[in-house]
């Protein structure tokens, strides 16, 4: 990742999701975003664990208005939604 070059608060009722499929259960964890920082042409979230949550991999974040966006581009128009999505996701990887 780039160096950070500023840093942006971020919204109360911003989230981190982190998803773990545990044997047939799902478990998603949400974590506080308390800033947005900008390295490079990228915008990454910050929490308690550093910029992008101390990932490699860019995440999904839930938005104040219940919006799930992806860095890759996915919307989903609720956790719900995103929640089915990745559960598929996280079962293709077991499988591949």
């Amino acid at each position: 990742m780039p160096p950070i070059t500023c840093l942006v608060p971020a919204q109360p009722g911003t989230y981190v999701l982190l998803g773990t499929l545990d044997a047939d259960q799902f478990i998603v964890t949400k974590i506080n975003v308390v800033a947005w920082a900008t390295a490079g042409d990228v915008l990454v979230p910050v929490t308690v664990a550093g910029a992008n949550h101390g990932q490699e991999h860019r995440l999904a974040v839930l938005q104040p208005d219940g919006i799930v966006e992806e860095a890759d581009g996915g919307v989903f128009t609720s956790q719900d939604e995103w929640r089915r999505v990745a559960v598929k996701r996280a079962r293709a990887a077991e499988i591949a």
